[in-house]
């Protein structure tokens, strides 16, 4: 074999090398990188799958408890309607009436109001103990200390409050209702009132014996709506109208 022929092998196998070479950094290498990449993105698709197959178990389960959530959203608006809805209120009124014998005489409510939290009270001063403190027999590390647990502050138990319930979407109707009955029916009244669809609160009871058996009574007490704008909310509805007696 001519020594030209034996460089031209070696040349084309050195090429053949080069070319083999030359497509795995150009083809393969790149392919390499596109399997990473996607094996990556798998491992992410994966956990987003994950949460979403939580997140519809969550749905689906809140799905099927949908109608006893309705049903409770349903006694909420009874008890807090969206207004005053004196309409409902008197229906509610005729009903206990019929079912109790005590007549409803006459029904007086006043403009609705924003609702404002009640105030929390501090306890009363201990008289003794004020009678202690100033005594002239009490050491200077005793008065010290007095004055020291006068100074701390004071635990008070103040009624519950809620910061959802506003007076930007909570609003107070007072009212008064007037009766006519037998005590028994005037106060099983009262009872049913109370337990009824409509939240009401009685804040004053007035009842009199009138000649012949007869009860009459004054009941004063507030009702409550739910409202985005309370100055919105009025009771004219209601207030010109009387229930029908039972």
């Amino acid at each position: 074999m001519k020594l030209d022929n034996r460089i031209w092998y070696l040349l084309t196998a050195l090429v053949c090398i080069a070319l083999v070479a030359g497509g795995v950094l150009l083809g393969v290498q790149p392919q390499l990188g596109v399997i990473a990449t996607a094996a990556s993105d798998k491992s992410t698709i994966d956990s987003q799958l994950t949460d979403l197959r939580t997140k519809i178990s969550d749905l689906k389960a809140a799905s099927a408890d949908k109608s006893g959530l309705e049903s409770q959203a349903a006694e909420i608006r009874k008890k807090l309607p969206a207004g005053v809805d004196g309409a409902a209120f008197i229906a509610q009124l005729n009903s206990i009436s019929a079912a109790t014998g005590a007549a409803v005489q006459s029904l007086d409510v006043s403009p609705a109001v924003a609702y404002a939290p009640p105030a929390a009270t501090a306890p009363a001063a201990d008289p003794a103990a004020e009678g202690e403190s100033a005594s002239p027999s009490a050491s200077p590390s005793e008065t010290a200390s007095a004055a020291a647990e006068a100074a701390a502050p004071v635990a008070t138990d103040g009624p519950l409050t809620n910061g959802a319930v506003t007076a930007s979407n909570f609003v107070v109707i007072k009212l008064s209702i007037s009766l006519t009955g037998n005590r028994d029916q005037v106060l099983e009244f009262i009872r049913q009132l109370q337990d009824g669809d409509r939240l009401i609160l009685i804040t004053g009871v007035t009842l009199t014996q009138e000649e012949g058996g007869g009860t009459s009574a004054t009941l004063d007490g507030n009702i409550y709506a739910l409202s985005d704008t309370a100055a919105s909310v009025v009771a004219s509805d209601a207030a010109a109208a009387t229930p029908t007696n039972g």
